[in-house]
């Protein structure tokens, strides 16, 4: 009983306390609230990063290598001049060694990327195009919405065969699907034969991007029909690089 009223007498004068340092109790509250309030925000916001981290690395692949290639600094004797093509980049010969060499890998696909113009029912949209294999569509987890990918008769043929990305399509055919349909890449006609399937909510990277909005097509036909020379041209300015490929992405 003893006991019990000491705890009572305790609370109550702990109580009669805080009634008198309203001001004190208020901001010993208010700190104790957003001091805990903030650490929880902390951790949920690293949470978060670490989360569409690990999604990005899962839309990559996660036993997937990519090997890109850096543009480098231009050379002083280049610059000033818009005729002189700056050689940079990996080669179809570092692909054949990569897939030799390492014993460990499985796929090897080479990717090329060709900004190009489109034309397409009288809309004309700046894009990238890839030039790229069948396997493409395995090492980036890409999937299909209508239609099909690449396969190897494409490119053993160097067939003018396109496959479009989810908004690509979207935004050049907004009423009906595009395949079956012709679509000018610079001057050349290709013939869109897919649609890939838009990537989740929150997948970034560069194969994401692509599967949004890029255009797939043979690496062959890309090499035949648009060369290794790439000319970029601006208001008062011109700019052309010789590339055979700008990323290998690697299965191992």
């Amino acid at each position: 009983m003893l006991e019990e009223s000491t705890a009572y007498r305790t609370i109550k004068l702990g109580i009669k306390n805080l009634l008198l340092n309203k001001l004190r109790s208020f901001l010993t509250m208010g700190g104790m609230f957003f001091g805990v309030a903030s650490v929880i925000a902390m951790l949920a916001i690293g949470e978060g990063a670490s989360y569409e981290q690990q999604e990005q690395i899962r839309a990559l692949g996660s036993n997937n290598i990519m090997v890109e290639s850096v543009k480098p600094p231009q050379d002083e004797n280049q610059q000033g001049s818009m005729w002189n093509a700056q050689d940079y980049g990996l080669t179809y010969e570092d692909a054949e060694a990569i897939a030799e060499t390492l014993p460990r890998i499985k796929v090897v696909v080479p990717v090329r990327e060709i900004p190009k113009r489109i034309l397409f029912n009288q809309q004309v949209v700046q894009v990238s195009i890839l030039g790229t294999l069948p396997k493409y569509m395995d090492v980036t987890n890409i999937r299909m919405a209508e239609g099909r990918f690449l396969v190897q008769e494409d490119v053993d043929r160097k067939r003018n065969v396109a496959v479009l990305g989810s908004e690509l399509a979207k935004r050049i055919s907004p009423l009906g699907s595009p395949i079956g349909r012709p679509v000018h890449i610079g001057s050349e006609v290709f013939h869109i034969v897919g649609i890939l399937q838009a990537p989740g909510e929150g997948k970034g990277g560069k194969a994401a991007t692509q599967a949004r909005n890029g255009i797939f097509v043979p690496l062959s036909a890309a090499r035949a029909f648009f060369g290794e020379l790439i000319v970029k041209s601006g208001t008062g300015s011109r700019e052309m690089e010789r590339v055979q490929l700008h990323r290998i992405q690697v299965n191992v």
